[in-house]
């Protein structure tokens, strides 16, 4: 059974999201834009999903006129503030399968991890096409790996070793569906994208320690369904699975590897 993060969920975890995921986040959403062709000066550029806003301050810093929106309020309150120095720059609470904008809007449409998380990806993608102009360039991006990127394959790993017999949430299934990168851009066609251009990228995310890791891990596993569905006693057991099982293979800082994949097309 498929279980997705609520609102609440992303509003509680929105200051770890900050903290934790954005500068992980932000190796990808830079590799994406360039990937996409950069950001020119003064373009109208729509950030969906925009969490803390990864994709959405580097395309302000490069001079687009950024619209970043979230259905999390709480990811949009720290968001918001950091848009404000930016001429044209604004960050709202809307929903990324029903954007509250009219057809060919934008020049850029990106997402970064956002997309694959909704109930309805399909529709997402489908509303990204639609406020592009003819010509304008939609990218996504989501995770190679079926559990996700960063710390989150390690929370899977050490509920499978503690609890082989149990039952998990399934991942969202966006994410299940487009670890296939064809399936991938044949949804951004289904959407109505063209010239659909599919690319690998990847990035690192790293740690003080395993012990920082276990401590940290309500914090860095909060939102996730498969840690709320925990007793307290269960959440324990994980923390001192993950810093045995981490210390063992990194003794010191641990350096993950993780990889994505980027789809870039146009609407036509």
């Amino acid at each position: 059974m498929t279980e997705l993060p609520r609102t609440s969920d992303w509003n509680d975890a929105a200051g770890d999201y900050e903290a934790f995921a954005e500068p992980f986040t932000r190796q990808f959403a830079e590799q994406g834009l360039a990937l996409a062709g950069g950001v020119a000066p003064g373009i109208a550029l729509l950030d969906v999903a925009a969490g803390t806003g990864a994709l959405a301050l580097l395309a302000a810093r490069a001079g687009a006129r950024v619209t970043a929106v979230d259905f999390a309020p709480a990811m949009v309150a720290r968001l918001a503030p950091k848009l404000a120095p930016f001429p044209g720059c604004e960050a709202r609470v809307m929903d990324g399968q029903q954007l509250d904008f009219g057809a060919s809007r934008f020049d850029l449409v990106g997402s970064n991890f956002g997309v694959m998380l909704f109930p309805d990806p399909l529709q997402g993608l489908s509303e990204m096409a639609r406020v592009l102009r003819p010509g304008g360039r939609a990218l996504v991006t989501s995770w190679t790996s079926e559990h996700g990127a960063g710390p989150a394959p390690l929370l899977v790993q050490a509920l499978h070793r503690l609890f082989p017999d149990r039952p998990h949430p399934d991942w969202p299934p966006g994410l299940a569906r487009w670890r296939d990168a064809e399936a991938l851009a044949a949804e951004m066609r289904r959407a109505g994208l063209a010239e659909v251009k599919i690319m690998a990228i990847s990035g690192s995310w790293g740690a003080p320690s395993a012990a920082w890791i276990a401590d940290m891990a309500h914090r860095l596993f909060g939102q996730f369904p498969m840690w709320q569905a925990l007793t307290g006693d269960e959440q324990l057991a994980v923390r001192r699975a993950l810093r045995e099982a981490l210390e063992a293979e990194h003794p010191g800082e641990v350096r993950m590897h993780s990889s994505a994949t980027l789809a870039i097309g146009v609407r036509g």
